[in-house]
């Protein structure tokens, strides 16, 4: 007999996990045209500005591919939901509940900040990466947070012998966190726009 607590971390585990892993594949195939050389024509030859092509691309791989997986994610929520009443018997309403997943006033801004920022560095790396984008892209990512958190953790160890004394360091609270994560998000989304001007600007020679 599986508790509610149980299914509901499990469910809820899974459902974010698809969220990330399906909302930074959608930004990471955004300009996937460019990796071949027939694509990338039919794209230049668009009656459209760069401007034009690069916000179409935006619009169609960040927030409306959002609010598809979104709308995914909850009708399969309550899927599991119904299904877990029919074979768990557990009174499981779902791992989106809001009374469930909202624990404090910053969960929801936290989420959306990261999720924003997945995508905008997915999205660059379409860029970046035409062919096999999510996976170097990943590997990038990877890569650079553990780049920070050895530079993070070298600074500390310095501060702690400088001092000779034991010491916490606290960073960044939630909602320093939440503004640097937008802020990274949109200098994300600027360089991939320059990066696009780029890629035209080569495709066309």
């Amino acid at each position: 007999h599986m508790r509610q607590g149980d299914l509901t971390e499990l469910l809820g585990t899974f459902n974010m996990l698809f969220l990330l892993v399906a909302a930074s594949y959608a930004a990471s195939v955004s300009f996937r045209d460019l990796g071949r050389k027939s694509a990338a024509t039919s794209l230049l030859m668009l009656p459209a500005s760069d401007t034009e092509k690069f916000l179409s691309r935006w619009l169609l791989t960040i927030p409306l591919a959002f609010l598809w997986l979104m709308a995914i994610a909850y009708a399969g929520d309550y899927l599991s939901a119904f299904l877990a009443g029919i074979f768990f018997n557990t009174g499981y309403k779902g791992a989106f509940g809001w009374n469930i997943c909202v624990t404090d006033s910053l969960d929801v801004p936290m989420a959306a900040a990261t999720m924003l920022f997945l995508q905008s560095f997915f999205f660059l790396g379409s860029l970046l990466w035409p062919r096999f984008s999510w996976c170097k892209s990943l590997l990038a990512l990877i890569l650079l947070i553990c780049l920070c958190i050895g530079i993070v953790m070298t600074v500390i160890y310095s501060l702690r012998v400088d001092s000779g004394m034991s010491m916490t360091v606290n960073i960044l609270d939630r909602s320093d966190l939440i503004v640097t994560l937008l802020g990274l998000a949109v200098i994300n989304f600027i360089i991939s726009f320059f990066c696009f001007r780029e890629a035209e600007i080569i495709n066309r020679w």
